[in-house]
């Protein structure tokens, strides 16, 4: 009888002992996370903060995060980083990244459009007061000697759809030709309503170009559990109302001023918009009810 208790008095210290000891919450490891310093603009700065809005969002899930930034001083441009995320020597090296770069076996990316194809919107400026000529249509503007930013995706995506005059220049002489009747005129970006145009110069009120122009965010085909946590949190963001909420501090006032619901709207194809992540397709839809309710 002494024996039994002595056992059970045993087993009841054990137990006691185990139930009192502190319970290891299983930590999770901080994630590293690479990206660019790069100048300061609205389009830059949103990117970034969407990023980081991303991982946040996803935190609960994941774990905590940590930004680790390239120095500007290096001078990484966008063809040096896309050949940096390709060899993956930065942890989880994110960049953004227009889907005619998107090569599906060199990357990842997480398949939200990062501006909602805002960046599909091209306004035309030139020289020509638009009260002083009937309204253009595309026929017209096939006729017009255009000039791009070299390097552009635009320049290819215009000439895909019967743009045949179209020239490119370096971006710090894209005005001055304009502005000297060198050219007829240029498509520029929802960005310029925020700018001070000078006063020989004009936005065409009536019509714009509207092409999907994707960007993403993206790296290398190794980090594909990095880009799939960022389409994560994107999608949380949308969800909870956040990521319209920003996209509205950068934009809502530059949409607003250029009246896009007002305008003729002259659809064109991207002929690069192929073999995307299907997902990408419910978003496009979305970024349309968007513009929408402007």
């Amino acid at each position: 009888m002494t024996k039994c208790k002595a056992i059970n008095q045993s087993f009841l210290l054990l137990f006691i002992g185990l139930i009192s000891m502190p319970i290891q919450a299983k930590v999770k490891t901080e994630t590293v996370f690479t990206y660019r310093e790069l100048w300061s603009s609205a389009t830059n700065t949103f990117n970034h903060q969407l990023l980081l809005l991303s991982l946040e969002k996803t935190t609960p899930k994941y774990g905590p995060f940590k930004m680790y930034y390239i120095p500007h001083t290096l001078k990484m441009n966008a063809k040096r980083a896309r050949a940096e995320v390709k060899k993956n020597q930065y942890p989880n090296f994110i960049i953004p990244m227009g889907n005619h770069n998107l090569k599906h076996k060199d990357f990842s990316y997480a398949p939200f459009p990062i501006r909602f194809n805002l960046r599909g919107f091209r306004f035309f400026m030139s020289k020509q007061n638009p009260d002083d000529h009937p309204m253009l249509d595309l026929l017209t503007l096939h006729t017009l000697s255009i000039i791009q930013t070299a390097g552009c995706i635009c320049t290819d995506i215009l000439r895909f759809n019967g743009f045949t005059k179209v020239s490119e220049v370096a971006f710090s002489n894209l005005i001055k030709m304009v502005s000297t009747n060198r050219v007829d005129g240029l498509f520029t970006s929802l960005n310029i309503f925020s700018e001070n145009l000078a006063e020989d110069l004009f936005i065409d009120p009536n019509i714009v170009l509207r092409y999907h122009n994707p960007i993403f965010f993206s790296s290398s085909i190794e980090n594909k559990a990095a880009t799939e946590r960022i389409y994560e949190g994107l999608t949380l963001a949308h969800q909870d109302g956040s990521y319209l909420a920003l996209l509205d501090d950068f934009y809502l006032a530059n949409l607003k001023k250029a009246n896009i619901n007002k305008r003729e709207i002259i659809n064109l194809e991207n002929p690069y918009l192929k073999n995307l992540d299907p997902r990408y397709q419910a978003w496009a839809d979305k970024a349309k009810l968007y513009l929408s309710k402007l």
